[in-house]
């Protein structure tokens, strides 16, 4: 799951932190409708624009993975 501008997404529920590095951090959530489980990454992106955060390795890799029965978009 991909959260940009430390918006909020009112379908999932933060449950905790599973780990954190530098530039990111794991997140639990669950849907608050069907109770499913996921693991989203929230960068630590600060004081870059929205073209250099969409160029970012993770977000790349998010963008590819679009559409797929395992990724939040």
């Amino acid at each position: 799951m991909m959260i940009f501008f430390n918006d909020s997404i009112p379908e999932y529920k933060v449950l905790g932190k599973v780990g954190e590095g530098s530039f990111s951090e794991v997140l639990k959530c669950q849907d608050r409708e069907t109770g499913a489980l996921y693991a989203a990454k929230r960068l630590k992106m600060v004081k870059q624009t929205f073209t250099e955060v969409l160029q970012t390795p993770e977000v790349v890799a998010m963008r590819k993975l679009k559409n797929t029965p395992t990724s939040c978009n």
